[in-house]
């Protein structure tokens, strides 16, 4: 159920006031309009096109179903060119394999991702034609590579800030993290990060919530209901909801019949679910007006934080997504 608007606005108040990387970030702010960005790190003008760099190969699907007993050493990318990417993206992104080395990076863009659908999962690519934006078919993809592959999926404006693989090990089976204090919020829960084992009942409730979404709806009624309820962070959010609260046998039920003879319902594994406090993953807030405005200061003067600035600022991090929302 929705909050009244009133009773959202006093939440973002309240989580505005109280939250200490909104102080961090306003300290920030006002350092850089008193003093300049003398001493920052500036974003190179790139003199040409910049080339996705990571596209180790993955594993086979042997290889990939057992992953070792744990989230396999994969990070999953996408974006609409291989040839080219913005300047902030090509900054962050080797941060992956700068602080893993030893895990595959994988960067796809959009025929890669048609390609992984026709060729993996031939029954859905009706649907997958029929979204009206690339946003959708980038959101979508992501939830079948998890559950194919497994690893950790990042979207291309987040930087990796440590080593994840002795931490993310230990983290369970599917890992989400949680943005903001308002857990009704119906974006509190971002697809932006999110990792896994692979062969997970999860990730096939979320596609089951994205087949029943789309039903019988042409293109131009699914963009009408945007990508964010279609194939997004509100549809993941719902998703979360009913596995945790609902049990075992009503998530394979539900997925049965959404699915009906199409998707290993009965044999995919019912693993634990964790959802990471917002300072691990999700420091950074887009509905946080303190946070709204760091980043616009560092997209209008091109800087990007060093390692000292980023921990001075967000201390729990892990990763860090700048929300640069460029669909």
């Amino acid at each position: 159920m929705s909050l009244p608007k009133w009773k959202r606005s006093l939440r973002r108040l309240r989580n505005l006031l109280t939250t200490r990387s909104s102080w961090t970030t306003w300290g920030f702010v006002l350092r850089l309009r008193l003093s300049g960005s003398a001493g920052m790190q500036t974003v190179p003008q790139p003199a040409g096109p910049q080339p996705v760099s990571g596209n180790s190969p993955l594993p086979t699907d042997a290889q990939a179903a057992t992953g070792a007993g744990g989230i396999p050493p994969i990070v999953f990318q996408t974006w609409k060119s291989k040839t080219e990417l913005p300047p902030h993206y090509a900054v962050w992104s080797p941060s992956f394999p700068r602080h893993n080395p030893q895990f595959r990076h994988v960067i796809w863009d959009d025929a890669d991702n048609r390609a992984f659908i026709r060729t993996s999962y031939p029954w859905f690519l009706d649907i997958y034609d029929r979204y009206p934006a690339e946003i959708f078919r980038a959101d979508i993809v992501r939830y079948f590579f998890m559950f194919h592959h497994g690893g950790l999926y990042a979207d291309m404006d987040t930087e990796c800030l440590a080593p994840l693989d002795g931490w993310l090990q230990g983290q369970g089976d599917v890992v989400l993290g949680a943005m903001g204090g308002d857990v009704s919020f119906p974006h509190s829960i971002p697809n932006a990060m999110m990792a896994s084992r692979p062969g997970q009942l999860f990730w096939l409730l979320v596609i089951a919530l994205a087949v029943r979404e789309a039903g019988g709806r042409s293109s131009a009624e699914l963009k009408q209901l945007g990508p964010e309820a279609v194939t997004g962070p509100i549809l993941l959010r719902a998703a979360c909801l009913l596995y945790r609260q609902g049990s075992e046998a009503d998530v394979r039920r539900l997925v049965r019949e959404a699915l009906p003879g199409l998707a290993p319902a009965d044999t995919a594994h019912h693993g634990a679910l964790t959802l990471l406090d917002r300072e691990v993953w999700y420091p950074l807030d887009w509905t946080n007006k303190a946070h709204k405005l760091f980043l616009r200061e560092l997209r209008e003067r091109r800087l990007f934080l060093g390692q000292q600035e980023t921990r001075r600022l967000f201390p729990r991090a892990r990763l860090i997504t700048y929300w640069g929302h460029s669909w």
